[in-house]
């Protein structure tokens, strides 16, 4: 949010409290579908004042392609970054960091959930399947 975080804190504590609000509503009556609508709701509120203030304060509209917030900046080097002296990767920089982060956070979320949130019997199965792949 470009030096604004207190606005971001904002959509954030709105965020929240619109779910809470609409789930606690709806899901007594519509059960995991009320959850589910509370949770589209929220998100769509969410990134719809993400999208007024980065409009606001960037003077931007992030969904057009092609815009950005400083016209100088697409200006492009004739020079290419890559030389003989350095290597240079096909694959983005943004390609490699999603993918160890999709990896370490999968690691760390799927071993909290099988030491914290499943019951005994669930981890047994859990276990038994692990083990039945690793047999073949």
């Amino acid at each position: 949010m470009v030096g604004r975080t207190g606005w971001d804190l904002t959509v954030y504590a709105s965020s929240f409290v619109l779910d809470l609000a609409i789930a606690l509503l709806l899901i007594p009556h519509l059960g995991p579908t009320g959850a589910a609508i509370a949770q589209s709701t929220t998100l769509v509120f969410s990134n719809a004042l993400r999208l007024y203030l980065v409009w606001r304060f960037v003077h931007i509209q992030p969904s057009r392609p092609g815009l950005r917030a400083d016209p100088r900046s697409r200006r492009r080097s004739a020079r290419s970054p890559c030389s003989a002296s350095t290597r240079c990767s096909t694959v983005p920089k943004w390609a490699l960091d999603l993918l160890g982060t999709g990896l370490i956070g999968g690691l760390v979320y799927y071993t909290a959930f099988l030491l914290v949130g499943l019951t005994p019997s669930e981890k047994g199965s859990v276990m038994r399947m692990l083990n039945r792949g690793r047999a073949t």
